[in-house]
């Protein structure tokens, strides 16, 4: 009597336990899901609102009303005050706001406000360098009045610059969408622009942090208060607080968007997302644990242990991800899945007798899992990683797959890996990553690119001592050939001399396009006549390169200087610009090197 009530007890405990790691498991992996896909809409969030704002400012800017009103016809400003009620009662953009600003930098007119006739140097970021170069650009940043997206496209007639037309936009459709998530979400500036926001116009800061968007229950503010934005923000993890779960997501140079979603909101989650298969195969490993260790106590333990283990290998053959049981050494199971990837092989044995280890099909790349990683076998690695996801690059059959890889404890000896193919997702992420970074013409790296490798490469050399050249390069009379033979004609010269360029340099060599047609080199470990005879090789080559639709030759003009010791990023760059200045204004054609 007394064994009988011991397994009982021994049941009851472990099945209590069970469900407390059951729940402890959902909540972690349910909140992780949760706040990865609230990343990603985040992202293409911001992505589309940036490309959206620019475009309500490019075509602001063809209006011929505008060009009016910045030479001085203010009557057409009715028809654009009424521009933002238009874009709400019609289109999906319900708060947007206009400005009109001339080419002294003063602000003609602003749909939110009566004030004109101000500074934009008061309002917008960096005014001397948007005024010196005027193109259209798309970013999000902190001005007086609030933390939103600002797009600027410049006005022209003819070729005469008039001044800007700027687009601000919120983030409201964005937290509309992350509340369709369940989500609550605060948008937060900056700490740094905290004296820079103009209080008596808001009053919605927290914690000494200006909030963008302060719509919210009192309940979740008074929350967010007591735990304090600054630790939701510094926090590497998601973090608890009461019935809440915190994240944040930065936006670069600006702030951050801290989300947050109740406990009761996670558990209407619960079968809206994939990690329900996920706790049902964490119920049923845990349940055949349970009835594992009943048996032992029984006479048929044996039979009853197979007959659970069958079943658990069918649930497991059920998945559509990849599915390996081991030691931590040798694989004691692959599910079906398995052999639809490796279809060499029927079954394990087979695969067995070629391979030790599905990590023979690794590639060996960084961010990837390898074979040994930190001195550990790779199975060892993820296992000590508990519930962190890592990432596998697998080849075969001249195929390439990227899996996220997590590994489950089964028993003592016994591990389940799971290897979900997330390859399609992950060529996205690749491509627009490299979208960012490319000039769309040219395929050569834009100035973004350039600039944070400039600045990495301007510091390794100074650390290091290290030989570090820049060469600026301008294309003569470009305009001329954009005005006579036509705009396309100059982008198909732009490409091809973009192709030289790169075609001429060494491969440890950079080239970016930094600009309309300038072009930056940067050379590492050179002497001076390495630059030289390289940027010489460049400049003959665009010149006896002949196009089919015009007779004339194309001339580049390049300057080029060495690091000095005492040289900040900035002073390098200009040196870079007065020779290529001075090799523009002493006959073109030519290399100057300081």
């Amino acid at each position: 009597m007394f064994k009988r009530y011991s397994i009982v007890f021994v049941v009851i405990s472990i099945f209590v336990f069970s469900i407390y790691v059951i729940y402890s498991y959902f909540i972690d992996v349910t909140v992780r899901n949760i706040f990865l896909i609230a990343e990603k809409n985040i992202k293409n969030e911001i992505n589309n609102k940036l490309k959206d704002t620019l475009a309500i400012s490019i075509t602001l800017s063809k209006n011929p009303n505008i060009k009016s009103i910045l030479l001085g016809n203010e009557k057409y400003l009715k028809n654009i005050s009424d521009l933002p009620k238009i874009y709400k009662n019609y289109t999906n953009y319900k708060n947007i706001w206009i400005a009109l600003i001339d080419k002294n930098e003063k602000i003609l007119f602003r749909s939110w406000s009566e004030q004109k006739g101000d500074s934009v140097k008061n309002y917008f970021q960096n005014v001397e360098k948007i005024f010196k170069n005027p193109k259209f650009f798309s970013i999000i940043f902190t001005n007086r009045y609030t933390l939103a997206f600002h797009s600027l496209s410049p006005v022209f007639d003819e070729d005469r610059f008039l001044g800007y037309v700027a687009i601000i936009s919120h983030f409201n459709s964005i937290i509309k969408n992350l509340e369709k998530l369940n989500l609550k979400a605060l948008v937060v500036a900056d700490k740094k622009y905290k004296n820079m926001i103009i209080k008596p116009y808001t009053n919605t800061f927290l914690n000494d942090y200006y909030v963008a968007n302060f719509n919210i229950d009192k309940n979740f503010i008074n929350i967010v208060k007591e735990i304090g934005i600054e630790k939701i923000i510094k926090n590497h993890e998601y973090i608890r607080y009461k019935d809440y779960f915190f994240n944040k997501y930065r936006i670069k140079d600006a702030g951050w968007i801290v989300v947050a979603i109740s406990l009761e909101d996670i558990y209407k989650s619960f079968y809206k997302n994939r990690i329900f298969l996920y706790l049902v195969f964490l119920f049923l490993l845990i349940t055949a644990l349970i009835t594992v260790l009943i048996y032992i106590y029984t006479k048929d333990k044996q039979k009853a242990l197979e007959n659970q283990m069958k079943y658990y290998y069918n649930t497991l053959n059920s998945l559509q991800d990849i599915v390996i049981v081991t030691d931590g050494e040798k694989i004691k199971f692959a599910n079906k899945r398995f052999f639809e990837y490796f279809n060499k092989y029927k079954n394990l044995d087979e695969f067995l007798k070629e391979h030790g280890c599905i990590c023979d099909f690794f590639m060996n790349e960084k961010g990837f899992l390898a074979p040994i990683i930190d001195g550990k076998r790779w199975t060892k690695y993820i296992i000590e990683k508990n519930n962190q996801t890592s990432k596998a690059k697998i080849t075969y059959n001249d195929r390439i797959y990227i899996f996220l890889v997590k590994a489950t404890k089964l028993s003592k000896n016994e591990y389940s890996i799971i290897f979900s193919d997330i390859t399609e997702d992950y060529k996205k992420h690749i491509r627009l990553k490299e979208i960012a970074q490319k000039d769309e013409l040219t395929n050569l790296y834009n100035r973004r690119t350039f600039n944070i490798f400039f600045k990495n490469s301007f510091k390794k050399a100074k650390e290091k001592n290290l030989n570090l050249w820049l060469a600026i390069l301008d294309i003569d009379h470009f305009k001329h050939i954009n005005d006579v033979y036509g705009h396309l004609s100059g982008d198909k010269v732009l490409k091809e001399i973009a192709n030289i360029i790169k075609n001429s340099i060494r491969d440890e060599d950079e080239v970016f396009r930094i600009g309309g047609e300038e072009f930056a080199i940067i050379l590492k470990n050179i002497s001076y006549g390495g630059v030289k005879r390289v940027l010489e090789r460049v400049r003959k080559r665009v010149k006896s390169q002949k196009f089919s639709f015009m007779d004339e030759h194309i001339t580049i003009s390049i300057g080029a200087t060495k690091l000095k010791q005492k040289d900040r990023e900035e002073k390098l760059f200009k040196r870079a610009d007065m020779l290529l200045y001075e090799a523009k204004s002493s006959g073109r054609d030519r290399v100057v090197i300081d």
